[in-house]
């Protein structure tokens, strides 16, 4: 997600490619603070607990890791999910206000 996100900025000209790829994680996540979920934002230690967790925790302790850290990653993609669908509806209210706007504009010149 942080990947697909970064390149979305980077292609819109919001963020320099270099600067993100040279970057740590959390400071990724500091440079698409304005694209990323919040949730994800006020959770960096996440990722920190993943690599740990793929590096160093037996498997014992990861699946006691696991119930919040798949809560956490269920609440980032709710939260992107819902901003789609806000973004999706906005656009969808601006296309069609504009569409009467016109209609009201053209009957007001009759």
């Amino acid at each position: 997600m942080i990947s697909e996100i970064a390149k979305e900025a980077i292609d819109a000209g919001k963020l320099d490619k270099t600067k993100f790829e040279t970057s740590k994680m959390d400071n990724k996540i500091k440079l698409l603070s304005d694209y990323l979920p919040e949730i994800l934002i006020e959770n960096k230690s996440l990722y920190g607990v993943l690599s740990v967790g793929i590096h160093e925790l037996s498997e014992e302790d990861c699946l006691k890791c696991f119930p919040i850290v798949r809560e956490v990653i269920e609440l980032i993609l709710d939260e992107r999910e819902n901003n789609r669908l806000m973004k999706e509806k906005k656009k969808s209210v601006k296309d069609k206000l504009s569409l009467i706007a016109g209609k009201v504009k053209k009957a007001g010149k009759e």
